[in-house]
Protein backbone atom coordinates (compact mmCIF):
# COMPACT_ATOMS: atom_id res chain seq x y z
CA UNK A 1 0.00 0.00 0.00
CA UNK A 2 0.81 3.66 0.12
CA UNK A 3 2.45 3.55 3.55
CA UNK A 4 4.68 0.59 2.59
CA UNK A 5 5.73 2.52 -0.52
CA UNK A 6 6.49 5.57 1.63
CA UNK A 7 8.56 3.45 4.04
CA UNK A 8 10.63 2.36 1.01
CA UNK A 9 11.10 5.98 -0.05
CA UNK A 10 12.16 7.06 3.46
CA UNK A 11 14.54 4.10 3.71
CA UNK A 12 16.13 4.97 0.35
CA UNK A 13 16.51 8.62 1.44
CA UNK A 14 18.25 7.47 4.62
CA UNK A 15 20.58 5.17 2.65
CA UNK A 16 21.28 7.92 0.13
CA UNK A 17 22.27 10.24 2.98
CA UNK A 18 24.59 7.55 4.35
CA UNK A 19 26.06 7.24 0.88
CA UNK A 20 26.80 10.95 0.81
CA UNK A 21 28.21 11.06 4.34
CA UNK A 22 30.10 7.75 4.36
CA UNK A 23 30.23 4.68 6.57
CA UNK A 24 31.47 6.42 9.74
CA UNK A 25 28.13 8.25 9.90
CA UNK A 26 26.33 4.94 10.39
CA UNK A 27 27.47 4.95 14.02
CA UNK A 28 26.52 8.55 14.70
CA UNK A 29 22.91 8.28 13.56
CA UNK A 30 20.48 10.00 15.89
CA UNK A 31 17.55 7.57 16.14
CA UNK A 32 15.24 10.04 17.87
CA UNK A 33 15.79 12.72 15.25
CA UNK A 34 15.08 10.28 12.44
CA UNK A 35 12.09 8.85 14.28
CA UNK A 36 10.53 12.33 14.59
CA UNK A 37 11.14 13.13 10.91
CA UNK A 38 9.78 9.76 9.81
CA UNK A 39 6.72 10.05 12.09
CA UNK A 40 5.88 13.51 10.77
CA UNK A 41 6.20 12.37 7.15
CA UNK A 42 4.12 9.25 7.70
CA UNK A 43 1.38 11.12 9.59
CA UNK A 44 1.28 13.76 6.84
CA UNK A 45 0.55 10.93 4.39
CA UNK A 46 -2.25 9.48 6.48
CA UNK A 47 -0.56 6.83 8.61
CA UNK A 48 -1.98 6.36 12.08
CA UNK A 49 -2.40 3.76 14.79
CA UNK A 50 -0.95 0.31 14.24
CA UNK A 51 0.02 1.12 10.64
CA UNK A 52 2.12 4.09 11.83
CA UNK A 53 3.70 2.04 14.63
CA UNK A 54 4.61 -0.78 12.23
CA UNK A 55 6.10 1.63 9.67
CA UNK A 56 8.22 3.33 12.33
CA UNK A 57 9.32 -0.03 13.74
CA UNK A 58 10.47 -1.12 10.26
CA UNK A 59 12.42 2.09 9.70
CA UNK A 60 14.04 1.86 13.13
CA UNK A 61 14.96 -1.79 12.50
CA UNK A 62 16.50 -0.80 9.17
CA UNK A 63 18.58 1.87 10.90
CA UNK A 64 19.76 -0.57 13.59
CA UNK A 65 20.52 -3.29 11.04
CA UNK A 66 22.57 -0.95 8.88
CA UNK A 67 24.52 0.24 11.94
CA UNK A 68 25.34 -3.36 12.91
CA UNK A 69 25.92 -4.87 9.47
CA UNK A 70 29.43 -5.35 8.11
CA UNK A 71 27.95 -5.49 4.59
CA UNK A 72 26.52 -1.98 5.08
CA UNK A 73 29.90 -0.72 6.29
CA UNK A 74 31.46 -2.14 3.12
CA UNK A 75 28.76 -0.67 0.86
CA UNK A 76 29.26 2.79 2.35
CA UNK A 77 33.04 2.59 2.76
CA UNK A 78 34.59 5.97 1.82
CA UNK A 79 37.65 4.16 0.41
CA UNK A 80 35.68 3.18 -2.70
CA UNK A 81 36.14 5.34 -5.80
CA UNK A 82 33.68 6.72 -8.34
CA UNK A 83 30.92 6.47 -5.74
CA UNK A 84 27.34 7.48 -6.52
CA UNK A 85 24.02 7.09 -4.69
CA UNK A 86 20.66 7.50 -6.40
CA UNK A 87 22.68 7.88 -9.60
CA UNK A 88 20.82 8.82 -12.76
CA UNK A 89 22.14 7.30 -15.98
CA UNK A 90 20.81 7.05 -19.50
CA UNK A 91 21.68 4.49 -22.10
CA UNK A 92 20.64 2.90 -25.33
CA UNK A 93 19.23 -0.56 -24.62
CA UNK A 94 17.54 -2.70 -27.24
CA UNK A 95 17.26 0.29 -29.54
CA UNK A 96 15.58 2.54 -26.97
CA UNK A 97 16.96 5.29 -24.77
CA UNK A 98 16.32 4.35 -21.14
CA UNK A 99 16.72 6.53 -18.09
CA UNK A 100 17.57 4.71 -14.87
CA UNK A 101 18.27 5.51 -11.25
CA UNK A 102 20.84 3.33 -9.50
CA UNK A 103 20.68 3.10 -5.71
CA UNK A 104 24.44 2.69 -5.23
CA UNK A 105 27.43 2.23 -7.48
CA UNK A 106 31.16 2.38 -6.83
CA UNK A 107 34.51 0.92 -7.83
CA UNK A 108 36.16 -1.19 -5.15
CA UNK A 109 39.88 -1.50 -4.41
CA UNK A 110 40.16 -4.39 -6.91
CA UNK A 111 38.87 -2.20 -9.76
CA UNK A 112 35.45 -3.88 -9.88
CA UNK A 113 32.38 -1.76 -10.61
CA UNK A 114 29.59 -2.60 -8.16
CA UNK A 115 25.96 -1.82 -8.93
CA UNK A 116 23.72 -2.34 -5.90
CA UNK A 117 19.98 -2.09 -5.53
CA UNK A 118 18.46 -1.64 -2.08
CA UNK A 119 15.30 -3.59 -1.33
CA UNK A 120 13.13 -2.82 1.69
CA UNK A 121 11.13 -6.03 1.32
CA UNK A 122 9.93 -7.88 4.37
CA UNK A 123 9.84 -11.64 4.55
CA UNK A 124 7.72 -13.73 6.84
CA UNK A 125 7.64 -17.51 6.95
CA UNK A 126 9.43 -19.93 4.67
CA UNK A 127 13.09 -19.97 3.86
CA UNK A 128 14.88 -16.63 3.80
CA UNK A 129 17.47 -18.03 1.38
CA UNK A 130 14.76 -19.14 -1.04
CA UNK A 131 13.11 -15.73 -0.79
CA UNK A 132 16.40 -13.93 -1.53
CA UNK A 133 17.08 -16.25 -4.48
CA UNK A 134 13.62 -15.49 -5.92
CA UNK A 135 14.32 -11.78 -5.53
CA UNK A 136 17.51 -12.20 -7.58
CA UNK A 137 15.43 -13.80 -10.34
CA UNK A 138 12.93 -10.97 -10.08
CA UNK A 139 15.45 -8.10 -10.21
CA UNK A 140 18.19 -9.63 -12.38
CA UNK A 141 16.90 -8.01 -15.62
CA UNK A 142 16.82 -4.56 -13.98
CA UNK A 143 20.36 -4.76 -12.59
CA UNK A 144 21.75 -6.31 -15.74
CA UNK A 145 20.26 -3.44 -17.76
CA UNK A 146 22.18 -1.05 -15.49
CA UNK A 147 25.33 -3.12 -16.05
CA UNK A 148 24.91 -3.00 -19.84
CA UNK A 149 24.90 0.80 -19.67
CA UNK A 150 28.12 0.83 -17.62
CA UNK A 151 29.68 -1.78 -19.85
CA UNK A 152 29.24 0.61 -22.78
CA UNK A 153 30.98 3.40 -20.84
CA UNK A 154 33.92 1.61 -19.22
CA UNK A 155 36.04 -1.49 -19.49
CA UNK A 156 36.13 -3.16 -16.09
CA UNK A 157 34.55 -6.16 -14.37
CA UNK A 158 31.03 -5.55 -13.05
CA UNK A 159 29.37 -7.18 -10.05
CA UNK A 160 25.73 -6.74 -9.16
CA UNK A 161 24.16 -6.89 -5.72
CA UNK A 162 20.85 -6.76 -3.93
CA UNK A 163 20.96 -5.48 -0.36
CA UNK A 164 18.02 -6.05 1.98
CA UNK A 165 18.73 -3.91 5.05
CA UNK A 166 15.56 -4.97 6.90
CA UNK A 167 16.62 -8.61 6.55
CA UNK A 168 20.40 -8.15 6.66
CA UNK A 169 20.21 -10.01 3.38
CA UNK A 170 22.63 -9.89 0.48
CA UNK A 171 22.92 -11.49 -2.93
CA UNK A 172 25.60 -10.81 -5.53
CA UNK A 173 26.56 -12.08 -8.96
CA UNK A 174 29.04 -11.27 -11.71
CA UNK A 175 27.81 -9.61 -14.86
CA UNK A 176 29.19 -11.34 -17.91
Amino acid sequence: GEIARLVGILAHEFLQRLGAEGAPQIYGVNLERHRLLWRNTLVAHGASGAELDAALANLEQLLRNVAEDSRARWLFDPAHSDVHSEYGVSGLLDGQVRQMRIDRTFVDSQGVRWIVDFKTSLHEGGSLDQFLDREVDRYRPQLEAYARVFQAMEDRPICLGLYFPLLKGWREWNFV
